[in-house]
């Protein structure tokens, strides 16, 4: 992924979406973020648009790195990425570049879709890119991503906002939190958190707000 500098994408992406009017729509200087499970990512970006393959529905793109995370211990261990091959990976068109968070009208900064913000700051939660009316504080020493919206087979919609810095995830509906929770994988088990990561979740959730807009 370091050495890319190109991408070639489908035209038809998820449950056969057709992109085609998205892909058109991009230009030199966006951005693409590639990321997999264990908080892997890549940001890539666009420095020029290139014919696409003949007889082929797909885009080409010409990219450049700009930042990336590889995930240490997937890089570590051979037989933690074997396990984890078949997982499914996203990738993200984003004209945000990274580590400039948005800011929105009211001079709130949004969370972004698969970027990582920084603790210490106040942020508007969305959700499929589109803001919602609520905020949270971001306590310093943590660094979330938000890793999209689903709907387990046993519970409500909810967002996974995964702490890079603990490895830790808060999965919660931005508009209902009381059902949210918190926890970490150890080997496909729940790992106790110590307190002060408690500490600062709850004070996450502590936070959730409607502030009126201007």
């Amino acid at each position: 992924m370091s050495s890319a500098t190109a991408l070639l994408v489908n035209r038809n992406g998820y449950r056969d979406r057709d992109y085609t009017s998205n892909f058109a729509a991009i230009q030199v200087g966006d951005h693409f973020t590639w990321h997999a499970p264990a908080s892997c990512w890549y940001h890539f970006r666009v420095t020029t648009v290139l014919a696409a393959p003949p007889g082929s529905a797909r885009k080409l793109f010409g990219i450049a790195l700009e930042t990336e995370d590889p995930s240490t211990y997937m890089a570590d261990s051979v037989n933690h990425f074997n396990s984890r091959r078949d997982w499914r990976a996203s990738l993200v068109c984003n004209s945000i570049p990274p580590g400039e968070p948005k800011i929105g009208p009211d001079g709130i900064r949004i969370i972004p879709y698969g970027y990582r913000v920084e603790g210490g700051h106040t942020y508007r939660l969305t959700i499929l890119g589109q803001p919602t009316p609520f905020v949270i504080d971001v306590p310093v020493g943590m660094s979330l991503i938000d890793f999209g919206g689903f709907v387990p087979s046993d519970g409500p919609f909810m967002i996974s906002y995964e702490d890079v810095v603990s490895d830790a995830t808060l999965f919660m509906d931005p508009y209902d939190i009381e059902s949210a929770v918190y926890f970490k994988f150890n080997d496909g088990v729940h790992e106790e958190l110590p307190p002060d990561l408690v500490a600062k979740f709850e004070a996450i959730l502590a936070s959730h707000r409607e502030p009126p807009l201007p």
